[in-house]
């Protein structure tokens, strides 16, 4: 089973740089209507203080993140990078309790020197 390429939520970047999630959508629909990033449309659980129904988020791939935090708040773009650095690291550390990954990531840093 394969994994595709991490994303973030269009709700977690508006967490990070503390602005509405429907402004962030904003954004990234604009951004991307001037071809300068891309998103799925997805659907998640509402959460606390957000009503009960579901939420329509956008993910959005590593670069295109940056693209819109640039755009939507400078500032923050700190907090977006310590935020990647933690996906990237649960998934190491997920890859460590897969078996089949660990021997993976073994072999590909294994150096053969010959005797």
């Amino acid at each position: 089973m394969g994994e595709g390429p991490q994303t973030m939520s269009s709700r977690e970047i508006a967490e990070l740089v503390e602005k509405r999630h429907d402004n962030v959508k904003r954004t990234i629909e604009s951004l991307t209507d001037k071809g300068l990033v891309s998103f799925t449309p997805s659907v998640e659980t509402s959460h606390e203080g957000s009503g009960s129904g579901p939420v329509e988020v956008y993910r959005v791939g590593k670069r295109d993140t940056y693209v819109v935090v640039a755009q939507l708040s400078p500032e923050f773009t700190g907090r977006l990078v310590d935020r990647w650095q933690q996906l990237e690291a649960g998934g190491a550390v997920a890859a460590l309790n897969d078996p089949a990954k660990l021997r993976n990531l073994l072999l590909e840093n294994v150096s053969i020197v010959p005797v």
